[in-house]
């Protein structure tokens, strides 16, 4: 009886140091398959979280970032020449009252020649040149008001309505000056001639435009080469956007169509060497579709 107990404890003995050393071995050896807590704790903070990507938040309504967005979600000029006056004049950064008076001087001032709306626009691209160089004032009321300037203010003419013609020339003429793709030194119109010691800029039966030096920091910095000798005169016209339908998105089958009409059409060489494309140049802006960049 005694053997019995004493082989028993003996044997519960042995189990116990054979446990103690088992945990140990888990505790020290990595890998083992049963991690202490300490050790399974430092590998949820030693591995990376994969987040998922936040959406980007929709602009604040009334913002201008949300009228930009609205405007060029639009599938057409079109569109775009019919939105309200409140939403162009956030998008080029007037007020209302300034976007107002702006268009309504360009609506006094610019020649009305059917569809065709180059001298609105370039009366606006006038306008924003001034408002820009250094030598002019620094707002659109202050730019419009000064005195013997802009004929229309000084007679009461600019007192009329605008149209959505003239709220359409200074979005036009705003991209135009924005992306320099325009004269930095237009900056006057005769009814009656081109100004003297001026180039001779753009004439179509309405008013005669002319570039001048400007030695501003502005206008010489995007221009700094001007001569009044040789000047290149301006030859794009613009038009009142006309009514187009929205493109009509393509079907699952035009896709997939499409796709296997490419993929049999294009053989493969085996030998054909793979040669660098260049990067593409940057296409010229579109004013067909003038998106706001």
């Amino acid at each position: 009886m005694n053997r019995k107990i004493i082989a028993t404890m003996m044997s519960g003995i042995m189990l116990v140091f054979t446990l103690a050393f088992m945990v140990r071995a888990d505790e020290t050896e990595p890998g083992s398959g049963a991690e202490t807590g300490e050790t399974t704790q430092a590998m949820l903070f030693s591995r990376p979280i994969e987040v998922s990507p936040t959406p980007t938040p929709e602009p604040e309504a009334g913002t201008r970032e949300y009228y930009v967005m609205q405007w060029n979600n639009c599938h057409s000029n079109y569109e775009r020449y019919n939105m309200s006056a409140k939403a162009k004049a956030k998008i080029v950064g007037l007020s209302d009252a300034d976007f107002d008076f702006f268009a309504r001087v360009v609506q006094a001032e610019g020649d009305i020649n059917g569809n065709d709306l180059t001298d609105k626009v370039l009366v606006a691209c006038v306008i924003w040149n001034r408002l820009y160089c250094k030598k002019y004032p620094s707002t659109i009321p202050r730019v419009l008001r000064q005195r013997g300037q802009f004929e229309v203010v000084e007679n009461g003419s600019a007192r009329k309505r605008r149209t959505k013609d003239s709220e359409w020339a200074v979005m036009v003429a705003y991209m135009l000056v924005r992306r320099n793709d325009i004269s930095p030194h237009l900056m006057a119109f005769n009814c009656i001639n081109y100004n003297k010691g001026y180039a001779p800029y753009f004439y179509d039966g309405g008013n005669y435009f002319s570039c001048g030096q400007c030695t501003c920091s502005r206008c010489s910095g995007i221009e700094p080469g001007f001569s009044v000798s040789g000047y290149p005169r301006w030859t794009t016209h613009f038009y009142r956007p006309e009514y187009s339908e929205a493109p009509s998105e393509p079907s699952i089958e035009d896709i997939i169509a499409n796709m296997e009409v490419r993929a049999y059409m294009t053989p493969i060489d085996p030998d054909e060497t793979v040669e660098t494309t260049p990067a593409p140049a940057e296409p010229e802006y579109d004013y067909n579709d003038l998106k706001i960049q």
